[in-house]
């Protein structure tokens, strides 16, 4: 369903898969049996707003400004016998910021633990020509994930 103007969003299809990746990975790794992860796409004005929302393991206050830090992972992801190193949000991060964008994780007293990736867009002119890498996009419901442009 889309309730609003489509937009478009400049940058490398790829670039922008492995961050949704990272992010639902994360996501998926932290969240109980009972949890619900969530994945939003919507427009506010010149920008292109992804969150997602997990409602498991949330992530402790004195490690929230760190999660983005290079090697960095929290006291559970360390004792819980999780697989990584400490790259996949970090690459995040510099993959949203060289498309003009940011990231950000909500508040530690919200129920929820929120991803935000706020990228630059500009309106989609119909008829309008596109680059061939842009002929790729994100259908609603799609599990490809994929796509130069977004239609938000």
């Amino acid at each position: 369903m889309n309730t609003g103007p489509e937009v478009m969003i400049d940058g490398d299809p790829d670039r922008l898969h492995n961050v949704v990746s990272e992010l639902l990975s994360n996501a998926l790794t932290w969240a109980h049996e009972d949890s619900t992860i969530g994945l939003t796409l919507h427009a506010d004005g010149h920008t292109a707003v992804l969150a997602v929302t997990n409602t498991g393991t949330r992530i402790p206050a004195d490690e929230r400004n760190r999660v983005f830090d290079l090697l960095f992972r929290g006291e559970r992801a360390q004792h819980s016998g999780l697989p990584g190193i400490g790259l996949g949000l970090t690459y995040a991060r510099a993959i949203i910021e060289q498309h003009g964008g940011t990231i950000t994780i909500s508040e530690h007293d919200e129920a929820v633990t929120t991803f935000i990736v706020r990228l630059p867009s500009h309106p989609e002119v119909p008829g309008a020509a596109t680059p061939e890498s842009a002929d790729r996009t994100v259908q609603e419901g799609s599990d490809a994930m994929r796509g130069a442009g977004v239609g938000v």
